[in-house]
């Protein structure tokens, strides 16, 4: 009979770890987390990795940083932001500076709702803001590496 009953809990572990490695959260992991998703992003990240249709663009976000809090808040400075300056014909790369809120829409996605505000290098007595709405889908979360993607654009972030 105990014998039986130790059969029993071996065959139950065993499927209980082939369950769970199923049930991954994030397509690159990890395979199990006791925390949520919500504090494992709570926290300053720092770009590692910026990929944009296939071509890797780590240079132009070198310096930049996400900020998640808990409640909500978002913040993010871009050292090289693409902005398009008046008459709108002009690409210019400035810092940028951008405050918003962050939500989660399920266990792998994210949105992010944020304005940034930039000075005309031109003409320094004016300034734009621009709001800007993204969701990102959560790749791999862990509490030092967060890897999200969006239509054209792979970030690999760590830990600040």
């Amino acid at each position: 009979m105990k014998q039986n009953h130790t059969l029993f809990i071996a065959i139950f572990l065993i499927a209980t770890l082939i369950g769970l490695s199923a049930c991954t959260r994030y397509s690159d992991g990890p395979n199990l987390s006791l925390r949520s998703t919500k504090s494992k992003l709570a926290r300053t990240w720092q770009m590692k990795e910026a990929v944009k249709n296939g071509v890797e663009i780590t240079e132009q976000y070198k310096g930049g940083f996400f900020v998640f809090t808990e409640d909500g808040d978002f913040t993010t400075i871009d050292l090289k932001r693409q902005v398009k300056l008046p008459p709108f014909t002009q690409d210019t790369l400035l810092p940028v500076l951008a405050n918003g809120q962050w939500g989660l829409l399920d266990a792998n996605r994210m949105e992010i709702l944020y304005t940034y505000t930039f000075v005309d290098p031109y003409n320094t007595s004016v300034s734009y803001n621009q709001e800007v709405y993204e969701e990102w889908d959560i790749l791999r979360l862990t509490p030092s590496e967060l890897w999200i993607r969006n239509d054209s654009l792979r970030f690999k972030l760590i830990e600040k």
